[in-house]
């Protein structure tokens, strides 16, 4: 029965990817090279821009290069008060911003970071530890919503993606997407895939989404490994509108079938076995679970609604179950349970539309016709904490500690 094979299917790659991150161990080498942080800018809440700044130049990184949109006068003017490389361009393109940056910089490690990222004390020394390892090429970190007061940060927090992380790190070394609101990479692993970064096609139409996955996927394609560092916390201010948020989603789930579609067909992912067969059982569990849907419609047309409701039981008392631990753990009112079940149902279907549309190519923030006058976006950007300090949504809490003013207390 279809609806059976899919719940074995999704349990057992599941049951398999817990089994394997409980072998997880972050890095803890004391291995330190020189680090620079490059950040793309564009039209950035001013006062977050400086806390993350902040957060940066407190790490002790060797510098700092931000390339700010020429628009972008306040931004402009904040990183001028520090002591960072400013660059302008007059491009919303991300992907030449990222490479104008880490192309001016002369350390041995590249953190490429979002504008509104806030790192923790220790994240520099967390991320430069796995590279004492040659054949690693890039490492991502571990993120988290940014003081979240919304359903929608909340959502953001939830379904982040980030759970296979570990198993992924522990098996094969080898991850799909360093995700980029903080990424780390080799200099000389940027400079040799600088034009088939920018120069990147997909179907005809040129690619300037999805900048993270790409860079991950040329640092695999040149024989390097990809981990995940826990023990290296930021966080960034998540969608905090439902518009917002639906639309990242979407275009995550674009970016999703281009680049595992193409790993599959291409076969450059089969070099990478543990990655190859998730990759692979990634793509036939979301094919599969639209053809679920559409088979229980059938049973319930012809007059069988038995097994459909007993699967639709079945799909809601588990999505509630993890709901109801996430709400536990943030201290959420309870109808955050039957709200992010049905973001989980819409979250699913949505990947259909990122199937049927993934030759678009669109931005929340960089595109021109949409792009919100800046005296309106910081009118509309609520005030947020400025301090130095580090806060966080999650903050480890499941493990009993919070970070505050840069330091940690049990």
């Amino acid at each position: 029965m279809p609806p059976a094979a899919l719940a074995a299917l999704g349990w057992a790659v599941n049951a398999a990817h817990r089994r394997v991150g409980r072998r997880y161990r972050p890095v803890t080498a004391a291995y330190r090279r020189p680090l620079a942080v490059v950040s793309p800018v564009y039209r950035e809440d001013p006062l977050l821009f400086r806390r993350a700044l902040e957060s940066w130049l407190s790490n002790e990184v060797t510098e700092v290069v931000c390339v700010v949109h020429v628009d972008d006068h306040a931004c402009l003017e904040m990183a001028r008060r520090f002591p960072v490389r400013v660059l302008t361009t007059d491009r919303a393109d991300k992907r030449e911003a990222l490479r104008r940056g880490w192309q001016a910089v002369s350390a041995d490690l590249v953190a490429l970071v979002d504008s509104d990222v806030v790192w923790a004390p220790g994240v520099a020394d967390a991320v430069c530890a796995p590279f004492a390892d040659p054949r690693v090429g890039g490492v991502a970190t571990a993120q988290y919503a940014l003081d979240p007061d919304s359903f929608w940060e909340y959502a953001g927090e939830r379904f982040k993606g980030q759970g296979r992380l570990s198993a992924f790190t522990a098996a094969g070394r080898a991850m799909m997407c360093l995700i980029g609101r903080t990424a780390v990479y080799r200099r000389t692993v940027l400079a040799e895939a600088a034009d088939a970064f920018v120069n990147e096609s997909f179907l005809g139409r040129r690619c300037v989404v999805g900048d993270d996955t790409r860079l991950t996927e040329l640092t695999l394609r040149a024989g390097y490994r990809t981990v995940y560092q826990r023990t290296a916390m930021v966080c960034s201010r998540y969608p905090g509108t439902g518009r917002e948020f639906l639309g990242q989603r979407l275009r995550n789930a674009r970016n999703f079938w281009r680049v595992r579609l193409t790993a599959l067909v291409t076969g450059w992912v089969w070099r990478y076995p543990y990655l190859a067969v998730g990759t692979l059982t990634d793509v036939i569990s979301r094919g599969g679970f639209w053809l679920c849907e559409i088979y229980l419609v059938v049973l319930v047309v012809h007059g069988q609604p038995l097994v459909p409701a007993a699967v639709a039981a079945w799909y809601v008392l588990r999505q509630a179950g993890a709901a109801r631990k996430f709400a536990r753990r943030h201290a959420l009112p309870r109808w955050h349970i039957a709200a992010q079940v049905t973001i989980n149902l819409v979250l699913k279907n949505l990947d259909l539309v990122g199937l049927l549309t993934m030759r678009r190519q669109t931005w929340l923030t960089r595109r021109r016709a949409d792009a919100v006058p800046a005296s309106r976006a910081r009118r509309r950007v609520r005030q947020v904490n400025t301090g130095a300090g580090w806060a966080c949504s999650s903050t480890r809490r499941r493990r009993g500690r919070r970070f505050r003013d840069g330091s940690a207390r049990s």
